[in-house]
């Protein structure tokens, strides 16, 4: 039961983060929502997803602490973070879905580098179809759930803040003789 609630909080703090417009929103309520999905999948047994997911946590404090500090993470952040992800990942996989959530995991610390939003809501619909056959195999309801409902909530995303709408007839150039 206590795995559902974590789920469900979860939920509502990844798909509230899509929604931001801004960097800084957005990583702060991805850092709720995965330690909330990091709870439920160590509660149901999905160890590789949430061990992947407590590391994905600690670089987005770090990305966010550089983030505040307007400054760019160094490269070499990048790769002291790309080692534990693929050394802890490899070493608990049982099976090809549990390299799932590292393949998800160097997929999300690349769309969390990116420095336009519209680029991190983009990549951010790759790596969540990483995440679905792993949560669909271990039964891991709510993660899926989050899942699909944060799909969704990337598209409306792009299409609020990053696809332009004309307004009105386009304006074009009239020459003579047309």
């Amino acid at each position: 039961m206590s795995a559902y609630i974590f789920g469900a909080i979860g939920i509502i703090f990844l798909v509230a983060s899509i929604q931001m417009k801004h960097k800084y929103k957005f990583l702060v309520l991805q850092i709720f929502g995965n330690v909330a999905f990091i709870i439920n999948l160590f509660l149901i047994g999905a160890y590789t997803g949430a061990i992947i997911g407590t590391i994905l946590v600690f670089a987005s404090l770090i990305m966010l602490w550089y983030l505040k500090k307007a400054q760019e993470m160094p490269v070499a952040y990048i790769y002291w973070i790309v080692i534990p992800i693929l050394l802890s990942g490899l070493s608990v996989a049982e099976s090809f879905i549990d390299i799932l959530p590292v393949i998800a995991a160097l997929l999300l610390l690349f769309t969390y580098a990116q420095k336009k939003e519209k680029n991190i809501r983009r990549l951010s619909i790759v790596v969540t179809l990483f995440w679905i056959p792993y949560n669909i195999y271990f039964g891991a309801l709510f993660p899926l759930i989050g899942n699909i409902i944060f799909l969704v909530s990337t598209v409306i995303s792009i299409l609020r803040y990053d696809l332009k709408k004309t307004k009105g007839i386009p304006k074009t150039k009239m020459t003579k003789g047309d």
